[in-house]
């Protein structure tokens, strides 16, 4: 006790505690440092094992410096202090050169079991960022990465992508997160985040400089594999195209062992004379205006006047295909496809497999797309894509189990996880969550910090009911993930789930102030709206789609609009004011310039407005509308909206008992459709919900109790279950539950709008027990 009490005197311990906490906190900034600012991730280990190491000098300088008296120094004092120095200097030298980050997709690939489907390496390239401020330097350095990017597309053996055509969702929000705005002046570690986030295997950023009348072109390329592998190196030239191809030709040196490029008919960057740079230029500007700042109108303009300067540019003219199809021009996509498609050969492979897709799908021909797809296979085995979407046709045209299986299989054997996260969905709809558990747990033990593995899982118990389970794994992902706004989301959904509305809204409200970037600023926007109309409250609702639709309805395309704002708004409308409103509405803001295609939207945008306030007479009328748009599309009405007629038409009433009998037929033929992956199990629960209220009104609660059973428990404390669930209890004649149950929902049926469906069905269910 006496020598404790000697340690303490001393104050050995205050300061051993005081050097861990510093050594936590030199640690802290270390790891910051590595993430913002690209610093070799061995430092974090080198400092925490150096820092704890060097403790037992501390404590003996502590003790010696501490004794009462003189200090006397003596000879071993200074020789256990110089072995302790030489043990943390040597521990740390010793230390191997290998990350305690998150591991990137190909470290994970390393340590996974080997997969009997190739995997191609994946690159991400950032920007260039330049200090000359003469503007041949500022456009060039603009045009570098995507230009890069279209060179190496036609390696078949790489995976690039620049961060132009990754677009909005993965790049700029999470550039935004660390409050960068222009990903241009992001630096190489804000560009490590950014490949994380989008999990690739190596990322290329650069920086232009210029020297007499010669380019030079510095470039980093950093690989993750066993360790982390940066190769720093210059290229140089006069002519901007040439910069290009030296570029494209030294990152291919560096991540493949054999180069496998497409020469065909393309003509390479170097073979398009320096007078034609304005047309390297005008496509890269075009690239940004369609897949940055989604301005489809301008980056056609653009990309008309690419062509003119430089008419056999093929891959301009597949992204002016692009352009179109984001404008809704499908009337012009036919021609233009099949002009393109006399260029076929001038293209990278996989675009050329995709053109040959995608003029099958205009033309709606199935079988040809299935050829495509198989030829694809054949020359390209490593191309996950084209196996997987034979699987999936396979399965959704047989919706057995052995082509489910087969698809199982597939998943297993990809070296990526991804693809078992799109099978374990197929098993969700199957209604066989169990499976689809199991997959999603085979692929977080394979990558353990994959946050999309944690997200989906997350949504799955979710929908299931399983709110605990949800909330654990959202939590994950949002460490995992820091930036990814879809785990937050999901936890304002739980708590909404619970009943805790009021801090669900307070938590909306404060994830839509967080939400810089205008993509997660539209989604944050929707998912508190839709909080406030599942509270009856659809003026408020309204309010806050209108904001948007005035923030970013201009600067969308018109089929963007159209599915992200238009439907939505109009819908809203619907609730708020009336069918009548929201149909002016759909005639007066839906600008799709193609008929076909703006009635195909217009039919059904007013038919899901007329079923959200439950007027399924007017629905019925727009039943044949819709099938006429699809004829004229030419495109098949799906299995699921032919249910939603039949049960719209069900609905209409009187629910006798023909239709009730009715009901439990084409209730019945969703098992098969479910199988099929024509449904989802969710798309059954909802139509179910739609008739429930009729089926208690005439007095069917064999079939409605089970049928709201079922649906609570995905959806316990939501407002409209509640109520109609206090609906049964009262025509069981537990009157007392069914009150108890109205009382605790009148605070909120207070705040709700007079009009609402809400509000009427509660005064309804109300009066009629009292």
């Amino acid at each position: 006790m006496s020598f404790w009490n000697e340690l303490r005197k001393r104050r050995v311990p205050h300061l051993l505690l005081a050097s861990a906490g510093t050594v936590w906190a030199l640690t802290e900034v270390v790891q910051f440092s590595v993430q913002r600012y690209g610093v070799p991730d061995v430092w974090v280990d080198r400092v925490l094992l150096g820092g704890l190491l060097a403790l037992p000098l501390v404590a003996w300088l502590t003790w010696r410096i501490g004794a009462e008296g003189e200090i006397v120094w003596r000879r071993r004092d200074g020789a256990f202090g110089i072995a302790n120095v030489l043990l943390v200097l040597g521990a740390v030298w010793a230390l191997p050169n290998s990350s305690v980050d998150p591991p990137a997709p190909a470290e994970v690939a390393v340590l996974a079991e080997p997969a009997t489907i190739p995997r191609k390496p994946s690159l991400l390239i950032g920007a260039v960022r330049t200090g000359d401020e003469d503007t041949l330097a500022q456009d060039l350095a603009f045009a570098l990465p995507t230009l890069i990017e279209t060179d190496l597309q036609y390696e078949t053996g790489l995976l690039s992508s620049s961060f132009v055509s990754l677009g909005p969702r993965s790049v700029l929000a999470t550039l935004a997160a660390q409050g960068i705005t222009d990903p241009r002046k992001a630096d190489a570690g804000a560009w490590r985040l950014v490949a994380k986030s989008v999990r690739v295997d190596a990322m290329l950023v650069g920086d232009l400089i210029r020297v007499g009348d010669e380019w030079v072109l510095s470039l980093v390329l950093t690989r993750w594999q066993e360790k982390e592998i940066r190769d720093t190196f210059e290229v140089k030239s006069r002519q901007p195209a040439e910069l290009v191809d030296l570029a494209a030709s030294a990152v291919r040196n560096k991540m493949l062992t054999d180069a496998t490029s497409l020469a065909g008919e393309d003509p390479s960057f170097t073979s398009i004379s320096s007078e034609l740079w304005p047309a390297l230029l005008g496509y890269a500007r075009a690239r940004e205006a369609l897949e940055i700042q989604s301005r489809p109108a301008e980056a056609l303009a653009m990309f008309d006047e690419v062509l003119a300067q430089a008419p056999t540019f093929a891959m301009a003219r597949w992204y002016r295909l692009m352009a179109q199809y984001a404008l809704g021009r499908f009337d012009e996509m036919k021609p233009a496809t099949e002009a393109l498609t006399r260029q076929i050969t001038q293209l990278p492979l996989t675009t050329r497999f995709q053109l040959q897709i995608f003029e099958a799908r205009l033309r709606n021909d199935r079988n040809a797309e299935t050829e495509v797809l198989k030829l694809w296979v054949t020359s390209d085995p490593a191309a996950p894509e084209p196996l997987f979407a034979l699987a999936e046709q396979d399965y959704r045209n047989e919706g057995s189990d052995t082509s489910l299986a087969a698809l199982t299989e597939l998943a297993r054997r990809a070296p990526n996880v991804d693809q078992l996260l799109r099978v374990a969905s197929r098993h969700e709809e199957r209604g066989d969550p169990e499976a689809a558990r199991t997959l999603r747990e085979e692929a977080m033990k394979r990558r353990p910090t994959e946050p999309e593995a944690w997200i989906r899982q997350a949504q799955a118990d979710e929908q299931s009911g399983r709110l605990d389970d949800a909330e654990a794994a959202y939590r994950k992902a949002q460490v995992l993930s820091p930036n990814n706004r879809v785990p937050p989301s999901g936890l304002v959904r739980i708590r909404f789930a619970r009943g805790e509305y009021e801090q669900a809204l307070v938590d909306a409200t404060a994830q839509r102030k967080r939400s810089t970037h205008p993509a997660s600023a539209l989604a944050s926007a929707m998912e508190h709206a839709n909080l406030l109309n599942r509270l009856g409250r659809h003026a408020e609702a309204l309010s806050i789609l209108e904001a948007m639709y005035a923030e970013q309805g201009a600067t969308m395309s018109p089929t963007d609009r159209a599915s992200q704002l238009d439907y939505p708004v109009s819908e809203s409308i619907a609730w708020a004011r009336g069918y009548d409103a929201a149909k002016q509405f759909i005639d007066e803001h839906l600008q799709i310039a193609d008929p076909a295609s703006r009635q195909f939207y217009a039919s059904q945008f007013k038919f899901r407005a007329a079923m959200g306030k439950e007027d399924f007479e007017t629905a019925s009328t727009l039943v044949p509308v819709i099938e006429e748009s699809y004829r004229a599309m030419d495109i098949p009405i799906p299995t699921s909206l032919h249910r939603i007629f039949a049960f719209v038409a069900l609905a209409r009433g009187p629910m006798d008992t023909a239709t009730v009998e009715s009901i439990l037929a084409t209730d019945e033929l969703m098992d098969a459709d479910i199988r099929k992956g024509d449904m989802t199990a969710e798309n059954r629960i909802s139509l179910r919900i739609m008739v429930i209220p009729a089926l208690l009104k005439a007095g069917r609660l064999d079939i409605a109790t089970p049928w709201l059973d079922q649906a609570m428990t995905l959806r316990p404390k939501d407002p409209t279950m509640q109520v109609l669930k206090a609906e049964q209890l009262r025509a069981v004649g537990d009157l007392g539950t069914a009150r108890t149950m109205l009382e605790s929902m009148r605070p909120w049926i207070n705040k709700a709008d007079e009009t609402s469906l809400l509000r009427q069905r509660f005064e309804r269910v109300a009066a009629a027990i009292d």
